[in-house]
């Protein structure tokens, strides 16, 4: 049984369409899945589907020209301890965050950036941010595709890019 929707904000601007994939977005995450983006009023949404879906999983985040960084908010890991979550990047321009877990009302998260040669993991505990690892990652430059796989079981994080952990 799938747990209840805590809340949703409905925007009376909406379309249906809006409305459906904003629905989507908090569908929370069973299985594998695949994840996509949808445009909701401006704003960028992921949206998991199926691994086998038709509709095109692909995407690219692009800073607008008067923007410094573009976002994709996706709520469907909320509440789940364990993931495995696969990243394909095609082409990285500039730095990459991904943020793993989040909880602003207690001041906690766990992030992770890729740069040029670098990958660094970033703590949030008690509003404090924290540097729990950041090494040297070769894998890691402009416009050359690598992948990188997380996964969190309760409070252990892994990391591995292209295959090296």
């Amino acid at each position: 049984m799938i747990a209840p929707f805590h809340r949703l904000n409905v925007n009376n601007r909406w379309t249906e369409e809006d409305l459906v994939n904003r629905l989507l977005v908090e569908w929370p995450v069973q299985g594998s899945k695949a994840l996509s983006v949808q445009q909701i009023q401006g704003r960028n949404w992921g949206i998991a589907l199926n691994p086998d879906a038709s509709r095109q999983t692909r995407f690219t985040l692009r800073a607008p020209a008067d923007k410094r960084s573009a976002s994709l908010y996706w709520l469907g890991t909320r509440g789940c301890n364990d993931m495995h979550i696969r990243l394909d990047v095609k082409s990285l321009v500039g730095q990459m965050s991904v943020l793993m877990r989040s909880d602003p009302e207690i001041g906690q998260s766990l992030a992770v950036y890729f740069a040029p040669g670098r990958v660094t993991v970033q703590q949030e505990q008690n509003s404090q941010m924290k540097v729990l690892a950041s090494a040297a990652c070769p894998d890691i430059q402009p416009r050359i595709p690598f992948k990188a796989v997380f996964a969190v079981m309760g409070s252990q994080f892994a990391l591995a890019v292209n295959g090296h952990g």
